[in-house]
Order: C-alpha cells, then sequence, then structure tokens
C-alpha cells in the first residue's frame, strides 16, 4: 500500500527499498513525505555513520532539517543505524576509530536536534528496518488515539487461575 511519496533523487537502492509504500517524486530538501490523519509526516533520512556526519560537516543537515520543520506538523530524521563506540566513548567507524567524534559530541548533537530543532529522531537497524519503521509510523499517526500509557497490562499466569500471590502483587 502506498503511503507516500520519496525523493525522486534518491539512490536506486533506496527507491527499491521503498517501492510498495512511497511513489517517487521531486522533494525539494528531503527524502520522504507521509500523509496521515493526524498530519504530513516529513522524514530526512540520513545513514549512519557516512551520511550522517558527511551531512553535518557540509551544512545539508541543518537546512533539510529546516525543510521538514516548514512543511510538516510531524519532522522527523531518521538515523539508518546505530552509533558504535569504544569503550573510552570514541566513535567507531568499520574497523577505525574516529577520535573527534565522542558519545557525548553526539548525544548533544541528538539533543540539539531533538529539543532545540524540535525535529524527533528515530532509529533504524538497515534500510529494510527504515522501511518498516516508515509503515509503522504512517500506521501510528492514522491512529486518532493513543492510550497505550493509560492502559494497564492484565494479569498473566502460568495456572488456570491467578493465584493468591500473583493478584497481590498485580
Amino acid at each position: 500500500m502506498v503511503i507516500g511519496t520519496i525523493n525522486s533523487n534518491e539512490k536506486e537502492k533506496v527507491k527499491e527499498a521503498f517501492k510498495d509504500v512511497a511513489v517517487p517524486m521531486p522533494l525539494d530538501g528531503y527524502d520522504l513525505h507521509l500523509y496521515c490523519s493526524l498530519g504530513t509526516i516529513a522524514i530526512e533520512r540520513k545513514e549512519f555513520p557516512n551520511d550522517f556526519l558527511a551531512s553535518i560537516v557540509d551544512g545539508r543537515l541543518a537546512s533539510e532539517i529546516q525543510q521538514i520543520r516548514s512543511i510538516s506538523q510531524f519532522p522527523i530524521l531518521l538515523v539508518e543505524n546505530r552509533p558504535k563506540y569504544t569503550d573510552e566513548g570514541f566513535l567507531v567507524i568499520g574497523n577505525r576509530v574516529d577520535k573527534s567524534w565522542t558519545k557525548s559530541k553526539l548525544r548533544n548533537l541528538f539533543r540539539s536536534i531533538r529539543y532545540v530543532k524540535g525535529v524527533d529522531i528515530e532509529f533504524s537497524d538497515s534500510l529494510l528496518d527504515s522501511v518498516q519503521l516508515v509503515t509503522e509510523l504512517h500506521v501510528y499517526f492514522n491512529n486518532p488515539e493513543h492510550l497505550s500509557l493509560l492502559r494497564r497490562p492484565s494479569l498473566h499466569t502460568d495456572f488456570f487461575f491467578p493465584t493468591v500471590e500473583e493478584r497481590y502483587i498485580y
């Protein structure tokens, strides 16, 4: 089911991965656009670490964040692949250690994106996981009610009926 559009400038492998959920169209400065009952979602997708770090250094990420904020009720930065660190907190890129990026610096960068710029951050483990995540976002933002925090899970037991102790703990 098609749920939005993907930038026609994306790499072919990315467009192929999203072919069942997004139609290629020219998008001005961001990667994905979803239409949901609660509003529009603009997503900037960055592969970590190469594309993500390069876009910080050359200034693309700052302008892309501004773009998704200006056109969407729900701007999201999708970071594909999670950072890995040494025990000392330095970023590991492939087989090498990059001492210019620390866990603290990256956490503060993500905090700036989230709290200062107002863009939420989602992490995925791969391109295929990104497709799944985008589909989940569409379902989530099409749901008019979000009550999971208000519902208490039911009591589960290994017996036919809950024991007195299980009911007490519950």
